[in-house]
């Protein structure tokens, strides 16, 4: 399936109800993540995304619920995303695409606190979401 090719800070956005559906508000940290592609060739002079970006991809957040309203933290990953062999390359490296919509996972690293009693959130079990990347590329598909 064809997409169009992810550059250097293209946006990155989560769906965030299956979350939500557990009742924990999360804010991420910066509002709107960006990824950072490291790919040597360049699209209207931005590095491309590969593979290996998407893995090294960190959204830090903060979270609370209604019951524990001293906020928590953690991280989102992307877990797997779509690729598309770099036809061009001698080595086997893989850029990334718009399409579909990837999948990446919500990591709890702090609870949560209730500030009346100061016990922690339990359910501190990692959520698999997914996630698109809002690309600025409109030309260049792989």
């Amino acid at each position: 399936m064809p997409g169009k090719i992810v550059t250097d800070r293209d946006t990155v956005q989560f769906d965030l109800m299956p979350v939500q559906a557990k009742g924990k508000i999360l804010t991420l940290i910066p509002a709107v993540p960006q990824i950072n592609c490291t790919g040597f060739p360049t699209i209207a002079e931005k590095k491309i995304g590969l593979s290996t970006d998407a893995s090294a991809f960190v959204c830090q957040f903060t979270y609370v619920t209604p019951v524990y309203s001293t906020p928590g933290s953690g991280v989102i990953l992307i877990t797997k995303a779509t690729t598309a062999p770099y036809l061009t390359s001698p080595s086997p490296t893989q850029v990334l695409i718009d399409t579909p919509p990837f999948n990446a996972s919500v990591v709890f690293e702090a609870p949560a606190e209730n500030p009346a009693t100061g016990l922690p959130d339990p359910d501190l079990e990692p959520v698999p979401i997914t996630g698109t990347f809002i690309v600025q590329n409109e030309f260049v598909s792989a």
